[in-house]
């Protein structure tokens, strides 16, 4: 604890840090709020005038969607502008459409009120608000090599990171849900907040310098081969995050179907707290080695709690209220603190295996995986509860576990190829 403290005096890392939780913290409570106040409306309209309404919770499924469309695109030519042109224009481009989600939540959900929200309306805010966050996950994690800090600093740092994204997207729901109910005007203040977070870091060094990649003009074989290669680890990582999703999912389902609905709040808030408590631990610690060790760990290590869960539910189908506090709160505890040395090790991993690829292009790859796979996460569940049942929606959680981490054990040998 005292090495991260010493780290929070360095003037740079604190910028960073203090910068990015603004940043996040408002997005986080944007996304919270708008979700709150979208579900508790009984029938929105689709579209002005047609006559066709979803309830507020089916809504939240459409939101979702274009909320992940816009978050990959994001991901995508958002890192190319930046690597093209740097950091300031794209991210000061990026905080004033984030003021334009603010205007536009004002005048849809504010000044409309709920009474004239409309699904398609939602949906483009969700999706310009994904949009207005090009890569942040990737580029937070590269600039600590870009601090001037000792090697040391900036592995402890880069190990920090994941930490607190889940500190920021812990305190923003915490905050932003429950403030949109008492006023919709929380919502464009959070927008704004974001905006302000974003612009803020774009006097930050520009980390995506492009590379040559030596062996792109061999002919059409090397190319596939060479992007197989620098894709197959962020593939692999878009299980894991198909994986977290069916874990999310799979818990509230049969805590539901045992007759504890109200856990499944402390269910949902588990894993976050399991990962900042275990990432503070890990990042003290961390090296700039053993990074394949410690996210197999973590990935095999989530697949028991996640099973133990599945078994248990199974055999005893509807557990007391403190049986299933121990069974799924306790597990997805479990869950969360072996999600922590995944979160901090597996970007340097790819970096690792990559060394002709910058480290800001590497985690912007792994940034779009996130991203990725949190968007197909929830289709998959809402496709294994309508076919299979939402019983498997666990067991499915370990499978996809398992090809993750068979993708990462595989990654080398591909990089190697």
């Amino acid at each position: 604890m005292q090495q991260l403290l010493t780290l929070f005096r360095q003037p740079n890392a604190r910028r960073l840090m203090v910068r990015m939780m603004i940043t996040r913290l408002g997005t986080a409570a944007f996304s919270a709020g708008l979700a709150a106040v979208v579900a508790v409306v009984t029938k929105l309209q689709v579209i002005p005038g047609s006559g066709w309404a979803l309830s507020g919770i089916a809504a939240l499924g459409v939101v979702s969607v274009a909320s992940g469309v816009g978050g990959i695109l994001a991901n995508s030519v958002g890192q190319r502008l930046i690597e093209t042109r740097g950091v300031r224009g794209p991210l000061l481009g990026a905080g004033a459409l984030q003021m334009l989600v603010a205007a536009a939540t004002v005048w849809v959900v504010v000044v409309g009120g709920p009474a004239a929200v409309t699904v398609a309306g939602i949906a483009v805010i969700g999706f310009l608000d994904a949009a207005a966050s090009p890569g942040i996950s990737g580029l937070a994690r590269a600039w600590w090599r870009e601090l001037d800090l000792t090697d040391d600093e900036a592995t402890k740092g880069g190990a920090l990171e994941p930490t607190l994204s889940a500190v920021a997207w812990s305190l923003g729901p915490a905050i932003g849900a429950p403030l949109a109910l008492l006023s919709p005007w929380f919502l464009p203040a959070f927008a704004a907040v974001a905006a302000v977070g974003m612009m803020s870091l774009s006097s930050f060094p520009n980390p995506y310098r492009p590379v040559k990649q030596a062996n792109a003009v061999e002919g059409s074989g090397s190319v596939r081969r060479s992007t197989l290669a620098e894709w197959w680890l962020a593939g692999s990582y878009a299980f894991y995050h198909v994986a977290r999703s069916l874990l999310g999912m799979g818990s509230t389902a049969v805590l539901v179907s045992a007759g504890q609905p109200g856990l499944t709040g402390a269910a949902s808030a588990a894993p976050s707290l399991g990962h900042v408590v275990a990432g503070v631990a890990y990042a003290a610690r961390a090296k700039g080695h053993g990074h394949l060790r410690a996210v197999m760990s973590g990935l095999l290590g989530q697949a028991v709690p996640t099973l133990a869960i599945a078994v248990v539910l199974f055999i005893w189908p509807h557990p007391g209220a403190v049986v299933a506090a121990v069974v799924v709160v306790g597990g997805n505890l479990v869950a969360g603190v072996l999600k922590a040395p995944v979160a901090a090790a597996v970007y340097p991993l790819a970096a690792a295996n990559r060394p002709g690829t910058h480290l800001g292009r590497s985690s912007a790859r792994m940034a779009q995986a996130i991203t990725v796979g949190g968007l197909i996460g929830p289709l998959v569940g809402t496709a294994i509860v309508a076919t299979a049942g939402a019983q498997w929606l666990l067991p499915a959680s370990v499978l996809a576990l398992l090809v993750c981490a068979a993708g990462t054990l595989l990654d080398r040998r591909i990089t190697s190829a």
